[in-house]
């Protein structure tokens, strides 16, 4: 198996809360909910929501002055180099997506990790982790 050199040209919007009158949990940690109903995962916040859809990544961002809801995954939305060749990828189109709830005492969300990619009939030697969290008292 040929390995692919990763070079990422994503345009990825990030979205980080973090109000300064945050109050935290008695063990510290964000007030902060994840759900799904095995269709859409949901972030919960006191003030701010992040819906998933795990089939195209479609993502949707609530709070309460604005909604985004930003694009399905297309192609393009990752560039490899694979030998010469220079791939065009569709992260939705990664072979196997693992989504599970992340928390590290200060964030709570969804780690996403994308894998088993391919181009034709080549499987590409490549791993994306992608987290969407909100800090504080979002």
């Amino acid at each position: 198996m040929k390995r692919a050199f990763l070079s990422l040209t994503i345009p990825l919007q990030l979205l980080i809360v973090s109000p300064t009158n945050a109050a935290p949990s008695d063990d510290g940690a964000p007030a902060i909910s994840v759900q799904t109903n095995g269709a859409i995962w949901r972030v919960i916040g006191a003030k701010h929501r992040l819906e998933l859809n795990p089939t195209n990544l479609a993502c949707r961002v609530q709070t309460p002055a604005n909604a985004w809801q930003m694009r399905d995954s297309s192609d393009g939305d990752l560039r490899v180099r694979h030998g010469t060749n220079t791939l065009s990828l569709r992260l939705a189109s990664a072979g196997r997506k693992d989504l599970a709830t992340y928390e590290n005492g200060f964030q709570k969300g969804l780690k996403l990790e994308l894998s088993e990619f391919r181009s034709d009939t080549n499987a590409l030697d490549l791993s994306l982790q992608l987290f969407l969290c909100f800090e504080g008292g979002a």
